[in-house]
């Protein structure tokens, strides 16, 4: 795979991690036990809004990442936002703090790097 369609191709792999991760962003509240609580924007809620921004923005750029170049950045700012959220939300008051902080941290900034690379190698 060589110039334009192995660059492509790397970036539907990026967007498929990044799908997966966004996934995981669902889920992670209930798995990892810090689930629904009384405000609405909350470690929870932050975490899942976000996930399905990244599940709809990695699903697409897996798909057609060449018709979809704004799949990257999209990705990489909602990386960006769930690694700042701990401390812009303030999720001290709302969830087990330990364990939103250590996941947002985690998978915000693999959602970002992957974001970040797959912007670079799917621009024409």
């Amino acid at each position: 795979m060589g110039g334009t369609t192995g660059r492509v191709a790397i970036g539907a792999r990026l967007s498929a991690i990044a799908f997966v991760l966004g996934l995981w962003l669902v889920v992670s509240p209930f798995a990892l036990g810090y689930g629904i609580v009384g405000n609405w924007l909350t470690g929870h809620s932050n975490e899942v809004v976000t996930g399905i921004v990244v599940v709809v923005a990695g699903l697409i750029g897996a798909m057609a990442p060449a018709d979809a170049r704004w799949a990257g950045p999209v990705t990489a700012a909602a990386g960006v936002w769930l690694a700042a959220a701990p401390w812009s939300i303030g999720y001290r008051d709302h969830v087990d703090p330990t364990a939103a902080t250590v996941n947002d941290l985690a998978v915000g900034s693999s959602i970002a790097v992957l974001g970040m690379v797959a912007a670079v190698v799917t621009r024409r």
